[in-house]
């Protein structure tokens, strides 16, 4: 069996972030490369992290990567390359966004993809999953409004 596709690749990474950006956090900027191995151990590592949030409420490996989910894996990558001391605080930001986002799909919250709700996850005009926010319905009755006159 052949292993799952990663949620990106290094072509996605280098697509949101920025071919210098990409070399400065996970290259040589005197010789204008990317240090290829550390890429992928990074994307291995946001992979883990996506999957342990996923594999709860989610069949692994999901046959599409939806948007959201390469979105968050390009943020966590690119936060897993860069040390601790020289990340700016719109990486740290954005790490700690999609940490966030992956906690709400974990719970319930956020569901992502037509797993759950047949073709109705999916968009219509490109059939590509897509995410619902999942919403608390409150009732208001009688016994929810104790106190209230």
């Amino acid at each position: 069996m052949a292993a799952p596709a990663p949620y990106c690749t290094q072509a996605d990474v280098e697509a949101v972030i920025g071919r210098a950006a990409l070399v400065s956090a996970a290259g040589d900027p005197d010789a204008d490369t990317v240090d290829a191995a550390k890429v992928e151990r990074a994307i291995a590592a946001a992979g883990s992290r996506i999957d342990a949030a996923l594999r709860a409420r989610y069949t692994l490996p999901l046959p599409d990567v939806p948007e959201i989910l390469r979105r968050t894996a390009v943020r966590l990558v690119h936060a897993e390359l860069v040390d601790e001391c020289s990340a700016t605080d719109l990486i740290a930001q954005r790490a700690e966004a999609s940490g966030k986002l992956l906690d709400r799909i974990a719970a319930g919250r956020l569901r992502i993809g037509g797993d759950l709700d047949g073709d109705a996850g999916l968009n219509a005009s490109t059939g590509a999953a897509r995410a619902h926010v999942a919403r608390r319905r409150t009732t208001f009755g009688r016994d929810g409004l104790k106190g209230v006159v």
